[in-house]
């Protein structure tokens, strides 16, 4: 009936009550109580998907995020890993890592720059981490991104 969303329905006792008797007779109940009504709005997410917008937006502590959401540090861990695959601190390992790969491929900035700015310990971090990602070290792509940069330069002109 193109009914998504979640509703309030103060008389959902009667609904049930209605559903044991007869099913048909509940599912137009329903309809007539919700087809006037709008989905109610939901403020929260889940907590993984909370954890996750947090870890995005910047530095957490998990124990601290865990205790002021009422959770344990192991609770959070664990639900993480089961929503995303991932640990948080792998989560937020591979946005940072994301984030360095992008921006080496695309400027010409120092390496122990782009790795110092992205909060790894030092560049060899940053190239372990980068590697583990893509499979290819960083100078590695840049070598490939000027290697093609300079085939297309020349196909350009020729």
């Amino acid at each position: 009936m193109g009914f998504g969303g979640l509703y309030r329905i103060p008389e959902v006792d009667l609904v049930i009550r209605t559903a044991r008797r007869d099913a048909r007779e509940a599912s137009a109940m329903l309809h007539g109580l919700v087809k006037d009504t709008r989905p109610l709005e939901i403020a929260a997410r889940d907590w993984p998907d909370l954890l996750a917008a947090d870890i995005r937006a910047g530095a957490i502590v998990i124990s601290d995020w865990a205790r002021n959401h009422g959770l344990a540090r192991e609770t959070v861990c664990r639900g993480f890993a089961r929503t995303y695959g991932v640990s948080p601190r792998d989560f937020r390992v591979e946005l940072k890592t994301r984030a360095a790969w992008m921006r080496l491929i695309s400027d010409e900035e120092r390496l122990a720059i782009i790795a110092a700015e992205y909060g790894f310990a030092d560049q060899p971090h940053m190239t372990r981490a980068v590697f583990a990602l893509t499979g290819a070290s960083p100078g590695r792509w840049r070598r490939l991104l000027a290697s093609h940069a300079f085939k297309t330069e020349r196909n350009s002109s020729e």
